[in-house]
């Protein structure tokens, strides 16, 4: 028999109401005056549920506005912005910054850009970024212009582990003091900034609107977890060092090949006739058009090639896309991830207990989470969809999976009608979810971004005969 079950954050709801004499003088307050005059901690230790879109529009505004302000006043974060380099663990990533243009309506667009060189003394890969800083920056129009340098003088001194929480630390800083735009966050990169860009963005696919990635080698990373991410791929048709050329059509054929099964995974190659490692352009701020190789599966055979013309400015390319922080359906191999593990928001709350109940950026993608996770398990692909029409989610977990939470937002379903949720061919349950302030309070601190900012949630967890359950979150 079909279920309505109502998921609440915390057993104990109604007595954690009237505890804290602070917390519950604020429950008959507006709630900007409520969140203007809570910290952090006490807005994560106490529920208030949201009766209305009003409700949750007006918090969404006044939460992200109080974390805006935490971050532009953060001392250590504008010490980053003034020097133009950023600290973790014993890692410093450098970057310049030039903005150009008018700011549009939404924010600035943002484009990293990843230089060259690799395993060099520090003077070569010094050089390279200073390229870097010029090379893409004439194709921009409006927007914010960042190079990145490489924070070792290795071969991937693009992606060592500490690198992927310094990237999320750079957008955040810069959401949050230059206004960018965090759907418009793009990323692109030159030989070594290729082979980076190979590794980031299927890692951290969720923080980009598209990305581009030139003349570099992928290391043997998947592509699964670019469903939603478009990708391009340049590369000189005789730049033959480590098997670059080749190994980009193969990637080409394996995009084509899970797009054909999956549908979505919006790519292209860029297969430049002729081209060597650095011969040709992907920067032409003329916008003159370019020869590449029509059909590169037929050249990979050893077939004969033709060819055609095109704009293959990398600026251009990318601005066609935007992110969609809430995509319909995704596609999440968990094990494909960046070490990321530390949660910038967690520097403005106190309490070391609210702190744990955080997931780590490595547990979130788009709305899933997997931090319900147990032990050191590989939780495997998982597929998710939701469809506002039938007001339902449908999950696909892989046999290892044991833990999950759907993070919801209004744009994804109806929170005044039951959720419909289906786990494989199994329908589960009808949950009636609860837009809650506490919710949303957890969710910014996770990951510093207002579009990854969710009302609600439902967690799930596999019993021990293998049966899936909804369950009232626990603090981890």
């Amino acid at each position: 028999m079909v279920k309505y079950l109502p998921v609440f954050l915390h057993s104990g709801l109604f007595l954690s109401l009237l505890i804290g004499p602070l917390w519950a003088s604020a429950q008959s307050q507006s709630l900007e005056a409520v969140i203007e005059s809570q910290s952090f901690d006490d807005l994560l230790a106490h529920d208030r549920f949201l009766e209305d879109t009003t409700d949750m529009d007006t918090a969404a505004r006044a939460l992200w506005e109080k974390y805006r302000k935490a971050v532009t006043s953060d001392a250590g974060r504008i010490t980053e912005q003034e020097t133009t380099k950023i600290t973790y663990g014993d890692k410093t990533m450098k970057f310049s910054l030039s903005k150009k243009g008018a700011m549009p309506e939404n924010g600035y667009p943002l484009y990293i850009a990843l230089h060259g060189g690799g395993t060099a003394p520090a003077h070569v890969n010094d050089s390279q970024w200073e390229h870097m800083k010029i090379y893409y920056l004439d194709s921009v129009d409006a927007g914010i212009y960042v190079a990145t340098r490489g924070v070792t003088d290795t071969w991937n001194l693009h992606f060592v582990d500490e690198s992927y929480t310094l990237y999320d630390h750079l957008i955040e800083n810069l959401v949050a003091f230059e206004n960018v735009d965090p759907n418009r966050v793009y990323i692109m990169g030159f030989s070594a900034g290729g082979d980076g860009v190979y590794q980031i963005t299927p890692r951290m696919a969720d923080r980009w609107a598209a990305a581009n990635m030139s003349a570099g080698h992928h290391n043997w990373i998947t592509f699964d977890n670019l469903y939603n991410t478009p990708f391009l791929i340049q590369m000189g048709q005789y730049d033959s060092a480590y098997k670059r050329n080749t190994v980009a059509v193969e990637n080409h054929v394996e995009l084509n090949r899970l797009q054909a099964e999956r549908e979505g995974y919006v790519h292209e190659l860029f297969l430049h006739e002729g081209g060597s490692h650095n011969s040709w352009r992907d920067n032409d701020a003329g916008r003159r058009q370019q020869k590449i190789v029509a059909n590169p599966e037929n050249w990979l055979k050893g077939e004969a090639a033709t060819s055609t013309s095109r704009n293959t400015n990398a600026i251009d390319w990318l601005n066609q896309y935007q992110r969609n922080s809430y995509p319909q359906k995704i596609y999440w191999d968990p094990k494909t991830a960046a070490a990321r593990v530390a949660n910038l928001g967690a520097r403005y709350l106190t309490d070391e207990t609210l702190k744990s109940q955080l997931s780590e950026p490595r547990e979130l993608f788009y709305w899933l989470d997997v931090a319900p996770q147990q032990g050191d398990v590989n939780p495997g692909l998982v597929e998710a969809s939701y469809d506002q029409t039938t007001n339902s989610i449908r999950l696909a977990p892989s046999e290892s999976m044991v833990g999950l939470r759907v993070l919801l937002h209004p744009s994804m379903v109806d929170f005044s009608r039951p959720v419909t949720l289906t786990i494989g061919s199994e329908l589960m349950d009808r949950v009636q979810v609860r837009p809650n302030l506490r919710t949303m309070t957890r969710t910014l601190l996770e990951r510093g971004d207002a579009h990854y900012m969710f009302q609600a949630e439902i967690q799930l967890q596999k019993l021990a005969d293998g049966r899936w359950t909804v369950i009232t979150p626990a603090a981890r």
